[in-house]
């Protein structure tokens, strides 16, 4: 920044702090946040989580059984991409 604007910047700071609380981030068009009070947050249902983020309903299940449905999801991928490459080494024999 050009000097002249950082002086005038501490300029508004310092009148801003002799009469009142400053503003963390003043500018000339003046604070850049206000901090007001927020409005208390409705906890969402299950129905609402569901249809956002849909894996969230692998969190109503025990753990061993995540990772089981994990583990065979992993592995159904595993051979679905190496099964390819095992008949083209079919092939070369």
């Amino acid at each position: 920044m050009v000097q002249a604007e950082l002086t005038q910047r501490r300029r508004l700071l310092r009148a801003h702090a002799s009469t009142e609380a400053a503003p963390a981030f003043a500018s000339r068009r003046g604070p850049l946040f206000t901090l007001s009070a927020a409005a208390p947050l409705e906890k969402p249902s299950v129905v609402q989580i569901v249809l956002k983020r849909p894996l969230a309903l692998l969190s109503l299940l025990p753990n061993e059984l995540t990772v089981f449905i994990a583990g065979g999801v992993a592995g159904a991928i595993a051979k679905t991409t190496t099964a390819p490459l095992d008949r083209v080494r079919g092939w070369r024999t």
